[in-house]
Formats: C-alpha cells, sequence, structure tokens
C-alpha cells in the first residue's frame, strides 16, 4: 500500500500563499485557469492525501509520525517536488531542525545497539 503525505514550506516574505492546508488530509490550491476567451480567472482545487504537514511542523515532528514507528517495515520515502520546494531541507535539514534521514540513520543505528 502507497501513503501519499504532503508538507506545505513556509512562505519566503516575497512568496504569494497559493497553498492552503483545509485539514490533516487536505490542501487547496488558487490555481489561475485561462478561460476560452482568453481571460485569466482563480479557481480554487482541493486535493486529498493520507496527511498534511502544515508549515508550523518541523522534521522532527514529520519524522515521528511518519517513520520512528515504521523503521520495523519495508518503508520507502521519495520525495518530489519543484526546485525550492523543501526536499533537501525535509530530507537532510539543519543544525537545529535535523532531517528525517539523518533522525532515521541515527535511530536505526540505536536499534542495532539493542
Amino acid at each position: 500500500m502507497t501513503n501519499v503525505y504532503v508538507r506545505k514550506k513556509p512562505l519566503l516574505e516575497q512568496d504569494t500563499e497559493i497553498v492552503k492546508c483545509i485539514n490533516e488530509n487536505n490542501i487547496s490550491v488558487n490555481k489561475k485557469i485561462k478561460t476560452y476567451d482568453g481571460k485569466f480567472k482563480n479557481k480554487i482545487v482541493k486535493y486529498n492525501f493520507n496527511g498534511v504537514f502544515d508549515d508550523t511542523k518541523n522534521n522532527s515532528n514529520i519524522f515521528t509520525q511518519l517513520i520512528s514507528n515504521n523503521l520495523d517495515n519495508n518503508l520507502t520515502c521519495f520525495m518530489y517536488g519543484q526546485t525550492g520546494s523543501g526536499k533537501t531541507h525535509t530530507v537532510l535539514g539543519k543544525e537545529d531542525d535535523e532531517g528525517i534521514f539523518i533522525l532515521a540513520g541515527k535511530e536505526l543505528l540505536d536499534m542495532g545497539k539493542e
């Protein structure tokens, strides 16, 4: 079974918010679409996922909820997104917010010591 989760990246100062987290499983995206007469209008499209992480969640939250309890299972993590969308930050993190692969490696090493 494949589960798909999405994480909303925190906005930078110059960013415009087009994605909203509706609840723990749904997001909405405000898209500009071209109509038949050549004009543009906004259309809100909703998407469903197994889980949604809003921009207040850090890598540790994501690791705890998705990966930590599944390290004994056959687990694959696949990151997809446009350049600058936060994939590297989620996977590798930074000094004060280690990424999910770093946290998984540490936990696997700890499991090996037991």
